[in-house]
């Protein structure tokens, strides 16, 4: 009965590593769907209304494409066994409190992206305080340099 728990497929399977869910939040108009833009190589930023993001989205990015990227990766001799990184972008307008705390709660790394020239604004503050809550690591990307 239990013969089939050892099967090195089924191991393998369930050993699996799944990719980090990294959450980029942060104020209304500070550049986090951009910067995902940049990542993705895409132009979504330009399609939403206004130029500001109104939904959750979500994107994976495969390891083979972090790594071309990113050379240093292969030049330092880094081994990296995810299979990539699951992106959640996430809206800094006000009106969107609940979905940047269901972001919040999701991530393995919240990417924090501030207006240099702005500084800590409200939503900053409020992403701040979901991640202090939920004890999720951060690092802050400061945009418009």
């Amino acid at each position: 009965m239990f013969q089939n728990l050892f099967n090195p497929f089924l191991i393998t399977y369930f050993m699996t590593i799944r990719q980090p869910i990294v959450t980029v939040a942060g104020h209304v108009d500070h550049g986090k769907t951009t910067i995902l833009d940049s990542i993705r190589k895409t132009g979504i930023q330009e399609t939403e209304a206004g130029g500001i993001t109104q939904k959750i989205s979500f994107t994976k990015v495969p390891i083979e494409n972090i790594k071309q990227r990113c050379p240093e990766i292969k030049k330092k001799g880094l081994k990296l066994d995810i299979p990539g990184f699951l992106f959640i972008d996430t809206p800094g307008h006000a009106a969107f409190s609940h979905l940047r705390k269901r972001g919040g709660n999701l991530a393995d790394l919240t990417i924090l992206v501030m207006d240099i020239n702005e500084g800590i604004m409200p939503q900053t503050q409020e992403v701040i305080e979901i991640l202090k809550l939920n004890k999720i690591p951060f690092i802050i990307a400061l945009n418009k340099i």
